[in-house]
């Protein structure tokens, strides 16, 4: 029997999950600091390092949701751990601000999500839901 009927998105996920099952490219860096799934990640103090969002860093992804890492991590990697950073696919974020479907994602210093923000990925990315302060949006980082 053919299958005729089915999702192409999953059910909506947490801050970090892949929305979709496109492509998306990663990188494997250790963290520096504790790292919020979901969260901006930017370059750490070496090659092969990976922080927290802070004013005049460069952004490199998004702070992926891996299912694997430990429970008693709560939601993010620990300093120390190999986190995977995504620069490339369709992820879970909290939106900081209310956001509209189509418009260009940036950030605060801080990493907070939303229109005001003055920081952008390298590469551009968009926000394919519309949603309020906290909402679970969508965003495509290019």
């Amino acid at each position: 029997m053919a299958i005729d009927n089915y999702d192409l998105d999953p059910a909506v996920g947490a801050p970090g999950a892949r929305a979709t099952m496109e492509n998306y490219d990663a990188r494997s860096l250790t963290a520096e600091a504790d790292l919020p799934f979901g969260a901006v990640a930017v370059q750490g103090t070496t090659d092969r390092e990976a922080d927290v969002m802070s004013a005049g860093a460069s952004p490199l992804g998004i702070v992926y949701r891996d299912p694997l890492v430990p429970a008693g991590n709560g939601e993010q990697y620990k300093a120390g751990d190999t986190a995977t950073i995504c620069t490339r696919g369709t992820f879970w974020i909290t939106a900081g601000e209310a956001v509209s479907a189509g418009d260009g994602v940036t950030f605060a210093d801080d990493g907070t999500f939303g229109p005001t923000g003055l920081n952008e990925f390298p590469g551009g990315a968009t926000y394919v839901d519309s949603g309020s302060a906290g909402d679970l949006v969508r965003i495509n980082l290019k």
